[in-house]
């Protein structure tokens, strides 16, 4: 019998799905659906999780976070599922559409700044006190989020047939990169304080 993810409350988990759909299951609040994770095991989540994962359109192998998130709702605390695609692995014409709206990584780094996300995906440890192990997740996901946006720049710059002054590929700098992760950090962390 497979072991069952048991999703912890404010918890990021990274998994790997088999099956880019799964089976709903009858349970005992409300039907679920099952998906075989890649690493052997079963996960049961809500049909809104579902809903999120076709939205991003999810093939078998890649890589999601999930988090089973406690929000306030008007002085009620409620549950919210978010569902990510882990950031190596967004499509350049997803990461240039979403910038023109306003860019779903710095909303991604604000959250995780708001709720307390530790550095390690999935793992038991809480935060330390001084809130290490949180800025940590929060300067990663700033960076990855940088390198893929550079990422999805540099594409869109080759589709077009943008070139650099030198007939050159357009191309950003790992001081550029770098640039780019930390003012994304910085702004991360003035929206959530």
């Amino acid at each position: 019998m497979k072991d069952k993810l048991v999703f912890e409350t404010n918890v990021p988990v990274e998994v790997c799905l088999t099956h880019s759909e799964g089976k709903e299951i009858a349970g005992r609040r409300e039907v679920q659906v099952m998906y075989d994770l890649a690493d052997s095991r079963l996960m049961f989540v809500p049909k809104s999780v579902r809903d999120q994962i076709r939205k991003l359109e999810v093939k078998p192998g890649e890589r999601l976070q999930i988090c089973k998130r406690e929000v306030d709702d008007e002085g009620e605390p409620c549950i919210e599922w978010t569902v990510i695609r882990q950031a190596s692995q967004a499509p350049s014409a997803q990461l240039i559409e979403s910038a023109k709206k306003g860019g779903p990584v710095l909303s991604q780094l604000v959250a995780a700044n708001n709720n307390g996300a530790t550095s390690n995906a999935g793992s038991e440890t809480a935060p330390k006190k001084n809130g290490q192990a949180r800025l940590s997740c929060i300067m990663q996901m700033a960076l990855q989020g940088a390198l893929d946006a550079s990422k999805a720049v540099e594409a869109y710059a080759e589709d077009t047939g943008i070139i650099d002054r030198n007939g050159d590929p357009f191309r950003f700098s790992n001081d550029d990169i770098r640039a780019i992760g930390l003012t994304m950090f910085i702004e991360a962390r003035k929206r959530a304080w």
